[in-house]
């Protein structure tokens, strides 16, 4: 801690321990940001994080208490890419797109307003990492089986991932970090404050793509006749959608509640649905591993302790 020393023009002197956290935290931001050598965002933020605590700049007791005070996050990303991945497999969201391109009616402008639309539901109600992580590589899958040019509509889903993060307190994990901050912050005061600003950020998002891409956005395009499932597949994917449904009903409660119950609400959707995808006989845990950013936790641990050493 700064031990108040004045300086030269009658303020606080800024002490080494000071600028070392301060160092720190930047050097981290921007090996997060260029990842020197392919290194992790996570390990960066954990070498940081362990260089701060060599340091002095934390304690021991700081790596408990960002532990501890952000179980809820840490529970809730766990949770949703569980039940993202596992939703995937069981094909709801190449359904989902392939829904999008029927309705377009093979004109590429409506498969683009499509996208955007289906892209904003999932980030409100799924969070915005299952648009950019899931939704992204399917629409690529999607329009380039359709022959069109997929720079609009993967940038569509990249962009509309930031966009709408901000409609509910559930659209965006840092939302639940603001919740955590400002417990007295509803859905009803959240939408109050924030749902106009997120309405008006995805028609401008969406007016301003549709202007760059509009002579990409050009012809038609032909849809083969969408194939019912049948058996155990069709059992799976209404088991997927039934729980997302919930799942995302049961998100909009809690979030007019505290920020625990929304964690407590992911952990019952992903613990459900790898129930019945295990019961079902089609669970993968490679796969599943393999769907989940084990990285991301270091990364928020990590974070949170440097920040917590510039508190200091």
């Amino acid at each position: 801690m700064a031990d108040g020393r004045s300086g030269p023009g009658g303020g606080r002197a800024i002490d080494g321990r000071e600028i070392l956290s301060l160092g720190l935290f930047a050097a981290t931001l921007l090996a997060v940001l260029i990842r020197p050598r392919n290194l992790p965002e996570g390990a960066s933020a954990a070498l940081g994080a362990a260089v701060l605590l060599l340091t002095g700049g934390a304690n021991l007791g700081d790596l408990g208490a960002v532990l501890r005070d952000n179980l809820t996050v840490y529970a809730f990303f766990l949770s949703m890419m569980t039940l993202t991945t596992l939703a995937e497999g069981a094909g709801v969201f190449e359904r989902l797109a392939g829904a999008a391109a029927w309705l377009a009616r093979g004109s590429p402008r409506r498969l683009f307003l499509n996208v955007f639309v289906l892209g904003t539901v999932i980030s409100t109600f799924l969070t915005n990492d299952a648009t950019a992580l899931i939704l992204t590589p399917v629409v690529y899958a999607l329009v380039t089986g359709l022959k069109l040019d997929p720079l609009p509509y993967v940038l569509a889903c990249t962009f509309i991932a930031d966009t709408a993060s901000m409609t509910l307190p559930i659209s965006n994990p840092i939302n639940i970090i603001l919740g955590q901050r400002f417990a007295g912050l509803g859905l009803v005061d959240s939408l109050h404050y924030l749902l106009l600003p997120s309405l008006a950020a995805i028609a401008i998002n969406l007016a301003i793509f549709a202007l760059i891409f509009r002579r990409k956005l050009v012809g038609n395009f032909q849809v083969e006749e969408r194939q019912g499932l049948v058996g155990e597949a069709r059992r799976a994917y209404r088991t997927a959608v039934a729980i997302l449904v919930v799942v995302g009903i049961a998100f909009v409660i809690a979030a007019q509640l505290r920020p625990e119950p929304i964690g407590a609400v992911a952990i019952a959707g992903g613990g459900a649905l790898l129930i019945a995808t295990w019961l079902q006989g089609r669970l993968e845990w490679r796969a599943l591993g393999r769907g989940i950013s084990w990285s991301i936790f270091p990364f928020i641990a990590g974070m949170f302790l440097l920040v917590r050493g510039i508190e200091h």
